[in-house]
Formats: structure tokens, sequence, C-alpha cells
């Protein structure tokens, strides 16, 4: 079923009465989807003409342990507030999929993730020495094999301007 439900130029697409997808066009003209189940499935191929992003870069909150929830967002940083931490395994991996974690020295420095959780596969089975310059960040891409698999890749030591 499909119905105009609104005079904001909305629109719903109906499966039966527990799952539709509203689509709604906001006064700048941007488009907003959004399914009941939560996922958005394409077949085929996509193409995009500008840029794809999400909305913004999701901070993680630090502490002793931090745990990247991915369905928070593909894009996420945490800005080191002491030493010793633990990367623990994150929830809501999609295989397939390519994450990015940001990895933030506070203004003091010397700051260190001690622990990676099994999820976490770097090269040689080596996590890499982490930047410790005040104010510096480390980029780590993470490939999603499985779920249980993170196929992670560094770059270090950027300039956060």
């Amino acid at each position: 079923t499909l119905e105009v439900f609104s005079t904001s130029s909305q629109l719903k697409l109906s499966y039966d009465a527990s799952n539709e997808t509203t689509f709604a066009t906001g006064s700048g003209g941007d488009l907003t989807i959004t399914p009941s189940g939560g996922d958005i499935d394409l077949a085929g191929n996509v193409k995009i003409t500008g840029q794809a992003y999400s909305d913004g870069i999701v901070t993680l909150v630090d502490g002793a342990t931090i745990t990247p929830n991915w369905n928070d967002g593909n894009v996420q940083k945490v800005i080191l507030g002491a030493v010793g931490r633990t990367m623990a395994n994150p929830t809501n991996i999609q295989p397939g999929a390519t994450y990015i974690l940001v990895v933030v020295q506070d203004g003091s420095g010397s700051r260190t993730i001690t622990t990676w959780g099994t999820a976490y596969e770097f090269p040689a089975n080596t996590a890499p020495t982490l930047t410790t310059t005040a104010d510096r960040a480390d980029v780590i891409t993470l490939v999603a094999y499985n779920a249980d698999t993170l196929m992670c890749t560094s770059v270090l030591d950027f300039t956060i301007n």
C-alpha cells in the first residue's frame, strides 16, 4: 500500500500494519527514508553522485574498557585519557563492512591501549605501537571478514588541526 499521509510531501509504503517505510522531504529538499525494520537493502549496483557520509564522527566514551558499537556509525573516535586501556570486541560487526577507528591522545599524551579484543587481527598478530605525542591521532582501518574477525591496518601520527 502506498499512501500520502501529510501535507509535507511525506509518503508511507506498507507491507502490513507493522512493516512500513516512510519517505519524508524536508524544507531543504533532503529525503529521509525510515524503515520500521531498521535496514535498507539495495539490490544491484548503486551509483552515488556526490558524497556518501555519516552524520559526523561518533565519539566513544573513554574508560578502562572501550567498546565500539558499529551500529552507532562506521567512523568512531576515542580520546584516550589514561594508560592501559582495553579495546574490547565491538558489538554489531557486519561481515563485509569497513570501519574506521581514530585513536586520539589527550593534551597530556603518553596514553596507551595495552589490550585488544580477540576480534582485532593485526598483521603478523602484532598490534601497532600507538603514537603517544599529545594531541596526535592514529587511524585504524578495520575490514569485517566475518562477525568475529576484523582485519586491521594502521596509519600513525596525524596532526589534528
